[in-house]
């Protein structure tokens, strides 16, 4: 059922993004125009090896920031648990070029596990920075890294609550990611 309502939903944004699709010109020095895209669908590669199937939709704001809401799904069936994260990213591109370039932000992930008679949530906030190489015809390769800090858990099951908000961590964050600019 969740791998349902997650395949509708990629479909559904994969969808709706051609409403928004847009494509600048841009005139370099030798009088020949140059392509900047706006938007960017994309999947993170390194996390679909241990099946976290996931996807990402970034629309550039103005010509330096964009916004990145992401998704991401797993169901480990020998542990008998799923995890649904909920992401978004904020970046700032420096170089003006669109989704081209370097860029640097914050992340927020919001990671939601079930399974084996529980919930359980685990908030990370973070920042990342990297460098998205658009060939010609739209196709990315992002390369990114950062730092994730846990902020905040909780973990609730039918016999008892318990709050791990005390407990935090600082993880690495790692993007090698392909995907489809427009």
């Amino acid at each position: 059922m969740k791998k349902g309502i997650l395949i509708v939903l990629a479909l559904v944004l994969l969808f709706s993004v051609s409403a928004f699709a847009a494509k600048k010109m841009v005139e370099v020095d030798d009088g020949t125009p140059d392509v900047t895209y706006d938007n960017c669908i994309s999947t993170n590669v390194w996390p679909w090896i241990i099946g976290f199937y996931n996807v990402g939709y970034e629309r550039m704001i103005g010509s330096s920031f964009s916004v990145r809401p992401r998704v991401c799904y797993v169901a480990w069936s020998t542990l008998g648990v799923n995890f649904f994260t909920l992401g978004a990213d904020i970046f700032w591109h420096p170089q003006g070029k669109g989704i081209e370039g370097f860029y640097i932000g914050p992340r927020y992930d919001a990671w939601v596990a079930t399974g084996n008679g529980g919930t359980g949530i685990m908030n990370l906030v973070g920042l990342m920075g990297g460098y998205n190489v658009v060939l010609s015809g739209g196709f990315t390769i992002d390369i990114g890294l950062g730092v994730q800090r846990n902020i905040s858990n909780s973990v609730s099951s039918s016999t008892t609550t318990l709050d791990l908000s005390t407990f935090t961590a600082t993880l690495p964050s790692f993007d090698l990611a392909i995907g489809w600019a427009f």
